[in-house]
């Protein structure tokens, strides 16, 4: 499909096509770069959140088994 529209593109066109690929490009990174300043922190405190969860949890998981081998031991 871009071959077809390239080869059809020539001279003038073909420089206002690229043009305005470009600028849409430009558009698409530049909303992207905002979307993920400004998401970036609800995502870290979600993040965040999830790893102190199963962080408390694997503790929590780990701690009663070794508790158990300790109290057998004496």
């Amino acid at each position: 499909m871009f071959n077809a529209l390239a080869i059809e593109f020539a001279g003038r066109n073909e420089e206002l096509f690229e043009g305005i690929v470009m600028l849409i490009a430009a558009a698409v990174f530049t909303s992207m770069i905002i979307w993920m300043a400004r998401a970036s922190k609800y995502i870290s405190s979600s993040i965040r959140e999830k790893v102190d969860s199963n962080h408390a949890r694997r503790l929590k998981n780990t701690s009663h088994p070794m508790v158990m081998v300790f109290l057998k031991t004496r």
